[in-house]
């Protein structure tokens, strides 16, 4: 069956779904109590199938029973056959995007050379794997800032010290209501992290946390979604060698079809 011919099939409705998109109630008078019925876009992609469970005068109340995204509001409605869905003849919109590609911008302090704070900057790639879990891939650069003060020469010195980290880390996430537009997260990783510190005149610190070193990293807080992309807003552990760092971030994703 071709897309051309199972738009003809379906029919406009009036139809209003509730937030979650657990039950919906459609404008028809055919439906009959048991009734498969189907939610599609305009190229007869499928967002959600769902079942008749109660009839009232010309309303028939759909219990959703696979949401494969969230229905738009201009989606398309008819009853689909038991054939049709045992021989996958329906073409399902992915359940959220199955692939992201977005940037991440957080604000770090770093307990690295006393205490530095600076920014970070990131690229983040995504796929889903599962209805609550995805895996990523997160690179990001980091420069930070501060006044320190040394001793030396038995003398105390006061200057400005540079930290720069570039990071590579892998991982996963973990959401807690992903058919939701706002829910939590929970996101670990691990990878290699480049650490260089030094004052602005060259003359490198802290040499044992110079190169090349192991980062683990958690974090978590809340994500808002949408069908085409997610923002997330969460505060960060980080651990790189022996140091520790600390960041508020947020990162803004899109949905690749």
């Amino acid at each position: 069956m071709n897309a051309t011919s199972l738009i003809a099939r379906e029919q406009v409705k009036d139809f209003i779904c509730d937030a979650e998109m657990l039950n919906c109630r459609v404008a028809d008078a055919d439906m009959a109590l048991g009734d498969n019925v189907g939610f599609f876009d305009h190229e007869g992609k499928l967002y959600a199938i769902g079942e008749v469970v109660r009839l009232a005068v010309g309303i028939r109340e759909v219990e959703i029973i696979q949401l494969f995204s969230r229905i738009a509001d201009d989606a398309l409605v008819r009853v689909i056959t038991d054939d049709e869905r045992k021989n996958r003849q329906l073409n399902p919109h992915t359940y959220r995007p199955s692939h992201l590609i977005g940037v991440s911008f957080a604000y770090k302090r770093l307990s690295l050379v006393d205490s530095v704070a600076g920014f970070n900057y990131g690229i983040y790639v995504a796929r889903r794997v599962h209805e609550y879990i995805h895996i990523h891939i997160r690179s990001s650069y980091a420069y930070a800032t501060a006044v320190i003060q040394r001793q030396e020469r038995d003398a105390p010195h006061t200057f400005d010290v540079q930290a720069v980290i570039m990071s590579f880390y892998p991982g996963i996430t973990f959401e807690s209501f992903p058919r939701k537009p706002v829910s939590f997260f929970a996101e670990f990783g691990a990878g290699i992290a480049s650490v260089s510190t030094a004052r602005p005149d060259g003359v490198v610190l802290d040499e044992e946390f110079a190169g090349q070193h192991l980062l683990l990293h958690a974090m978590g807080g809340l994500q808002f979604s949408h069908q085409y992309w997610r923002l997330q807003a969460g505060i960060a552990q980080q651990f790189i060698g022996g140091t520790g760092a600390i960041e508020f971030t947020t990162t803004l994703t899109f949905g690749l079809r």
